[in-house]
């Protein structure tokens, strides 16, 4: 497994080219200039929010998609709201979404990290994922529990509680998505001490001003 600079996985090193599990899959996708060019006018944006600006020509992303949707890719934007919960998290962690992985990993790989508990409603996903996973993590893979639930109706073990808490079981960000998000924080109100979302801040921001 190889690293970005940023010390998160290359993905594309993780899994193969076309690796799939019945509708879940994962493709390499190497950026052109052309493309390159495209998300660098994109940034400027202001309904963006800056995203898009660090992609490169030549660096290949891998990205997972389910049935025709693509649900995630480790691209500068992808990797910079991850690492948003990966520098902060330490102890028992709860994840909500597995992805392919990307998170679990950087988290896994934290000394400061005794536990990862990762609730996946895709069975397809989890087929694909968790054998990439544990070749990955060797040794650190015995740290990963995957829980195939819908995290919105799942009931965690009697007496559990995690120290941090990272839901994204969103495939894009949406203002709609504030009212789920609200929803888990209730759930999970007294069994993990910080609790995060992906994409909240921006989904309020765009609230904020309409869009």
């Amino acid at each position: 497994m190889e690293l970005w600079p940023d010390g998160l996985p290359r993905m594309a090193t993780v899994y193969d080219d076309g690796a799939a599990h019945g509708d879940a899959r994962v493709t390499h996708r190497t950026i052109t200039e052309a493309e390159a060019q495209f998300a660098r006018i994109r940034s400027f944006n202001p309904s963006t929010g800056g995203r898009g600006g660090n992609i490169v020509a030549g660096d290949t992303f891998a990205e997972l998609r389910v049935g025709r949707a693509l649900w995630m890719s480790d691209t500068p934007d992808e990797r910079r709201d991850q690492r948003f919960v990966i520098h902060r998290a330490a102890g028992r962690v709860l994840v909500g979404g597995l992805g392919f992985g990307l998170t679990v990993l950087g988290l896994a790989v934290k000394p400061e990290v005794e536990a990862v508990t990762v609730v996946e409603i895709n069975p397809d996903v989890i087929g694909l994922v968790k054998p990439a996973l544990e070749r990955a993590l060797g040794d650190d893979a015995g740290k990963v529990e995957i829980v195939e639930a819908d995290l919105f109706e799942w009931k965690p073990p009697p007496g559990a509680t995690w120290d941090l808490a990272w839901f994204d079981v969103w495939a894009n960000l949406c203002t709609d998505n504030l009212a789920d998000m609200a929803r888990l924080n209730r759930k999970f109100a007294r069994r993990v001490s910080n609790r995060y979302s992906w994409g909240e801040a921006e989904c309020r921001r765009h609230r904020r001003r309409g869009w």
